[in-house]
């Protein structure tokens, strides 16, 4: 069995400030950034999720590091935002896939 090899695109970072913030724990973090995952971690973080779980949340979860805590988000953690920080997590989402598909097309 080979190692995995490390994500080229892991270096792509979109900085985002969400206008509600997400709560955790009594604390409220409104600065985020999304990375980019690969298919393996995305299907780990499916095989951890509920059966009830949306694996674009699933994936949007994992895709979303706070910084200040050192880890991404949990499904349930992103699942409770708001709807103003959801439009904008998936604004966020689009623009690191456009850059991802930027920097495959100028490494080919």
């Amino acid at each position: 069995m080979t190692k995995a090899k490390e994500n080229p695109a892991a270096d792509i970072i979109e900085q985002v400030t969400l206008p509600v913030g997400i709560c955790i724990d009594g604390v409220r973090y409104t600065k985020v950034e999304l990375r980019p995952i690969t298919v393996g971690q995305s299907y780990a973080a499916s095989m951890d999720a509920r059966e009830t779980d949306l694996q674009v949340l699933v994936d949007l979860a994992v895709m979303t590091h706070v910084s200040t805590l050192g880890r991404a988000l949990t499904y349930d953690e992103l699942d409770s935002a708001s709807r103003q920080d959801g439009q904008r997590l998936e604004i966020a989402r689009m623009a690191l896939e456009k850059k991802e598909r930027e920097q495959a097309t100028k490494s080919a």
